[in-house]
């Protein structure tokens, strides 16, 4: 990854027999003004397309080293190419799994994860306040939530006010919430509250205020979360009373 100051370690082995002359090294860092390229699995690549985003969270541990990049191309053997964010920032070199224990210390694996949908939820939003949505006393009453868009819904400080909220519900078997994107949330992301039986899987949350994905009071049971995301997950400055999203969770189970 670029940056204005980049630090440089040599560990010579112990069979090292020539000193190393450091005053005789140098380097020159070159920003070709390129778009970055990477290879997914066609299965992916064909549900990503051109103009469409992409979150890639941190490699580091600085949570908003968070990028967004958008498809510039899609090619036929799953190669997707981005627009370059700037001419100063490229996308890093991604570590793997591979890379837990070897030389790479003080970074972590990305994950990819698309934020656009073809349907989208939008509210405007003024002083931290937008829309919500409530499934409100539903018993028995199967609710599909899938492949949504939810973007600046939830109203900060007000309790019961977030993207989506299943309140006092008791037992609703075979509801899903599944593949839905919540991006700059003003308060929290799926909150479940004296509901059970609930599938919330393969959701994506990206800068969002207060607790991310919620069971409110412990008293809920029989959900299951599943293959979820959320990244860059940010403080509420007048969180609701007697909450804690002033000191965030992305997963937060009371």
């Amino acid at each position: 990854r670029e940056s204005s100051r980049v630090q440089v370690i040599f560990l010579p082995t112990k069979q090292e027999l020539n000193p190393i002359d450091y005053a005789r090294i140098s380097f020159t860092f070159k920003n070709d003004g390129n778009a970055q390229i990477m290879s997914i699995a066609d299965a992916v690549a064909n549900c990503w397309g051109v103009g469409a985003e992409v979150m890639i969270t941190s490699q580091s541990n600085n949570p908003a080293d968070v990028i967004v990049a958008t498809i510039q191309s899609v090619a036929s053997n799953g190669a997707i190419t981005f627009k370059q964010l700037n001419n100063l920032r490229k996308l890093p070199e991604f570590t793997t799994t591979s890379d837990a224990d070897s030389h790479k210390p003080g970074f972590v694996v990305s994950e990819f994860a698309l934020l656009s949908r073809n349907a989208q939820l939008y509210s405007a939003n003024e002083n931290g306040i937008g829309g919500h949505m409530i499934f409100l006393n539903t018993p028995g009453v199967p609710q599909i939530l899938e492949g949504l868009s939810f973007v600046n819904l939830g109203q900060q400080g007000k309790m019961g006010r977030y993207p989506i909220n299943f309140h006092l519900c008791s037992f609703i078997p075979g509801t899903l919430v599944s593949k839905n994107v919540i991006l700059n949330s003003n308060q929290r992301c799926i909150v479940i509250h004296g509901t059970h039986s609930l599938l919330i899987s393969s959701n994506v949350a990206f800068n969002n205020f207060g607790h991310c994905f919620v069971l409110e009071d412990g008293t809920e049971i029989r959900n299951t979360f599943r293959s979820n995301l959320g990244a860059l997950t940010k403080r509420i400055s007048k969180p609701m009373q007697s909450e804690s999203d002033n000191q965030p969770a992305t997963f937060f189970i009371a």
